[in-house]
């Protein structure tokens, strides 16, 4: 069995002064947001050379479909066959029980 494990961002936890980290962090923190809460606090881009898009609230329903269309190319690099599971791994907002 393969496992691939893809979580590329900035912690949501982490302190964050927003002109101390690289642009391209910020982004990926950003669109991270978008894609999990469907909102989005100001704009992230998408890198160019993918979908090269800026998302802002107005674009922020965009960012699923961005990120459903790169999970299919990333199931398809990886288990070319069509043979993969994808297991979705919640955040711990979506776990019943959770405490603060």
């Amino acid at each position: 069995m393969r496992v691939c494990y893809y979580a590329r961002y900035l912690s949501f936890n982490a302190p964050v002064d927003k002109h101390s980290i690289p642009q391209r962090y910020w982004d990926a923190r950003m669109f991270t947001r978008a894609v999990k809460y469907g909102t989005i606090n100001g704009y992230c881009h998408v890198p160019q050379g993918f979908f090269s898009q800026r998302i802002d609230r107005d674009t922020v329903g965009v960012a699923r479909r961005i990120f459903g269309t790169w999970m299919l190319r990333v199931l398809g690099q990886q288990a070319p066959n069509g043979n993969a599971v994808l297991v979705p791994v919640p955040s711990t907002d979506a776990v019943q029980g959770r405490r603060c």
